[in-house]
């Protein structure tokens, strides 16, 4: 796991810490995620790597997977 996804399952053991995830977690589909801990997910995402989230890429594409949401962090960095 390289090391902004090590980031983004320690934001998200830290909203809920009665997860352990791993990679291949699939963070929607196995509860790990409610809409609740996803909105602090967001909030914590854009105060550690000074992005903004936009409405439209708040799909479960982007938030099945760990790696999923590195990869919209990344291109949200990209962006700015």
């Amino acid at each position: 796991m390289n090391t902004l996804c090590e980031e983004v399952r320690q934001l998200i053991e830290e909203i809920n810490p009665y997860v352990e995830v791993k990679a291949e977690t699939r963070l929607l589909e196995e509860g790990v995620l409610t809409s609740l801990e996803i909105f602090a997910l967001l909030i914590a995402l854009e105060d550690k790597y000074d992005i903004e989230v936009p409405g439209e890429a708040i799909t479960r594409e982007h938030f099945s997977k760990i790696e999923d949401i590195a990869s919209l962090v990344t291109e949200l960095m990209r962006k700015k």
